[in-house]
């Protein structure tokens, strides 16, 4: 292998797609594979490298034998087999305890009868061989050929018997006969892994060929399982050629990238939901109050993380008290890179539970576990950290309100947020400020919001809590500030010089300064401009802010990324500086949203009769549904509602700066409550100025002069003026 690689080396620019893994197919693969066709040849020769009780059977490339190079063909022998692409199902189960070989073909391709009868003649001694396979027909039609031949081969043991167990254990394509679920057309997936070690752990154990196969059938008669994906598989060589749109999922999916019932998922689809659906599908197939074993399967391509988070949510869900075994979560029979799971489901007995339980030095088997609730035991340290609990809560109505405004505010951009930061990081400097916000807003209540000082000292206990660096600098940025303010201390712009010293400290122990993409690049300029207000704050911190994106030196994992890379990008903790300032230079009221169409509207407001019409538009009268407040609410033509820009393609930033001209343009008439804004309208939900019509009110107020209603008349005109 070395020496055709450093053959291979020389002609590199010749040879760049075969390295590449596209083999001589002109379509980019992104596969680690050299060439598609060798790659099955190429998986066994790995598998060997790294398995050194393994062994290949034969010296032709087209057959794929992996047998036990320790194999002395003295008990049964078991044999499992069907197309490649599932590793490590089958061939990364042999081994003592578990198969004695396993015949393997081309990716989701049954082995030809030619390699079943060589596997076979083989490895089978006169005690006989037990043969395991999945329940696809050209799979067991390549068996009981390859069988037939083998047991008429001259050199056949005398006396020696085969038998096979055909597993058809996946629900979704079985199929209701007389009132029950007939199983025996179902096509088989990953309940053959508990097959395959009932099975081996029985002939390891020396049991006879009759005797294993009644305990292997008996474990495929109960076994039942149900998969899930969100993409099917790709093979090697070809795009994905039947893709599963971005919203939707399929229940009951094949191990080949076969087609299961497609389900349409909503973006908040949960893993508890989704187990939800597998075990209320799987729970009246077993016996019940049966104590069971579950194996959780990954189909190749679900993170471990997410795995684990299924795991929790099997055992929490109405299966949960009844297993007493579970297997995994772990890739055990895969379908390439497909992004799914199958869960599998067995009732026990004490012979079952003994041969799953068995010792077995198969490196892909993951052993069984009883699984027991998690606990948490103390460290045996005291953080002494000032916290909320060492103050008296203090009320600050503007302070609340302003503090509650920016968390919803970080709340709703955090995918904007991350967005960015997934740019050149590790996009989740969004979940992270959400985090926070979210633990801010609930300890509002009980924080002493009148006093800067212990307000901040508060604030930085609560960030050291939250992860990422950002939250670790800003814990040490408020701690500082907290400990340079004195307790007589107000919420004026006076305490800006203890905020700036502030920074000097995080920048001290960070190691940066100013100038090297990150936060204080929009936090320096912000406080500076302190004394200038909160606008002139919000737009020293964006300038600030939209620096970054052009700044050549860096800190964090920005710099791991080459200047050409970063270019353009501004940095996330700068923008979410940024954000902040602008959120908290907004009018008291008002909120702002986007809809796709102008009948989303009725969503929040039943909207009742129109009390006017003219070229601004019209207004109506409408009732929030969700507070049952009055409103009147103006629609707008775009074209018809002036302003300097558009709302489609700004970023979260630009969006805030937006809503807040939109609220401030009107600031003295009437209260805006939101704006809405559609593709091809804007509608301001305001006050509902419900009241006696002019002349009526005149009528009933005979005190006044003519001259104060002619005042009265042109302000209120004025007003008009104003507002359209």
């Amino acid at each position: 292998s070395r020496s055709v690689l450093v053959q291979a080396l020389p002609r590199r620019e010749a040879s760049r797609s075969k390295l590449m893994g596209q083999g001589e197919s002109s379509v980019p693969v992104k596969r680690f594979v050299n060439n598609p066709r060798s790659a099955v040849n190429d998986t066994l020769e790995g598998l060997l490298w790294t398995n050194q009780n393994l062994c290949l059977l034969g010296n032709d490339a087209d057959i794929h034998i992996v047998a036990r190079s320790d194999w002395k063909r003295d008990h049964v022998a078991v044999i499992a087999g069907g197309g490649a692409g599932h590793e490590p199902s089958d061939v990364g189960f042999v081994g003592e305890g578990l198969l004695t070989a396993a015949v393997c073909g081309e990716i989701f391709t049954p082995p030809s009868p030619d390699s079943v009868f060589r596997a076979l003649v083989a490895v089978t001694g006169s005690a006989g061989c037990l043969v395991v396979i999945r329940n696809h027909f050209s799979t067991v039609l390549a068996f009981r050929d390859g069988i037939r031949d083998a047991e008429r081969h001259s050199t056949w043991p005398v006396g020696a018997k085969v038998r096979m167990v055909c597993v058809s254990d996946d629900t979704a394509t079985s199929q209701l006969e007389g009132g029950r679920v007939d199983f025996k057309p179902a096509r088989g997936v990953a309940g053959i892994v508990l097959v395959m070690k009932v099975a081996g752990a029985a002939a390891q154990a020396g049991l006879s060929l009759d005797a294993i196969y009644e305990e292997a059938q008996a474990m495929a008669d109960v076994v039942r399982t149900q998969g899930v994906c969100f993409t099917s598989c790709s093979i090697p060589g070809q795009p994905n050629l039947r893709p599963i749109p971005p919203d939707e999922m399929e229940i009951g999916c094949g191990v080949h990238g076969e087609l299961g019932r497609r389900t349409r998922v909503k973006a908040r689809t949960t893993a508890r939901e989704i187990i939800g659906i597998m075990v209320l599908q799987l729970m009246h197939l077993v016996p019940a109050k049966a104590d069971l074993c579950v194996l959780l399967n990954n189909l190749g391509a679900v993170p471990p993380n997410e795995m684990s988070i299924l795991a929790a949510e099997v055992m929490r869900s109405e299966l949960g008290s009844r297993i007493k075994l579970f297997i995994g979560p772990a890739p055990f029979l895969t379908s390439l890179d497909t992004n799914g799971i199958s869960l599998s489901i067995a009732p026990l007995d004490d012979v079952r539970s003994q041969r799953l339980c068995a010792p077995t030095i198969c490196r892909q088997w993951l052993a069984p576990v009883a699984p027991t609730p998690p606990t948490r035991r103390g460290i045996g340290v005291s953080l002494k950290r000032m916290t909320s609990a060492c103050f008296e809560p203090s009320e600050n109505e503007d302070v609340s309100r302003m503090l509650t405004r920016v968390c919803e505010a970080l709340t709703d951009a955090e995918q904007d947020l991350n967005q960015l930061d997934a740019e050149y990081k590790n996009g989740d400097c969004g979940r992270n400020l959400a985090h926070a916000a979210r633990l801010l807003l609930s300890a509002l209540p009980s924080w002493p919001l009148d006093t800067p000082r212990n307000f901040c000292i508060c604030l930085a206990g609560l960030l050291r809590s939250v992860e990422g660096a950002l939250s670790a600098l800003f814990s040490i940025f408020f701690l500082k500030a907290g400990n340079m303010l004195s307790e007589q201390a107000q919420w004026n712009k006076g305490i800006a010089g203890a905020f700036l010293h502030a920074l000097e400290e995080v920048q001290s122990v960070g190691q940066f300064a100013e100038g090297m993409r990150t936060f204080a690049d929009a936090l320096g300029p912000a406080l500076r401009a302190a004394w200038d207000g909160w606008e002139a704050m919000a737009e020293a911190a964006l300038q600030g802010a939209r620096a970054t994106a052009f700044m050549h030196k860096a800190v964090g994992r920005a710099a791991f990324t080459s200047p050409q890379d970063r270019t353009g990008v501004p940095d996330t903790g700068a923008m979410a500086v940024a954000f902040v300032f602008e959120v908290l230079a907004a009018p008291p009221a008002g909120r702002f949203q986007q809809i796709h169409d102008d009948s989303a509207l009725a969503d929040n407001y039943v909207l009742g009769d129109v009390i006017g019409t003219g070229a601004f538009g019209t207004v109506c009268r409408a009732v929030e549904r969700a507070r049952g407040t009055a409103v009147a609410i103006k629609t707008s033509g775009r074209r018809k509602e002036f302003g300097p820009r558009s709302f489609e393609g700004l970023d979260f930033l630009e969006r805030q700066r937006m809503a807040n001209w939109l609220f401030m343009v009107k600031p003295h008439i009437v209260g805006i409550f939101e704006v809405v804004v559609s593709p091809t309208s804007v509608h301001l939900v305001m006050e509902n100025l419900a009241g006696l019509e002019l002349c009526e009110w005149l009528s009933k107020t005979p005190s006044i002069t003519e001259r104060q209603a002619a005042r009265l008349v042109r302000q209120m005109l004025q007003a008009v003026c104003e507002i359209h």
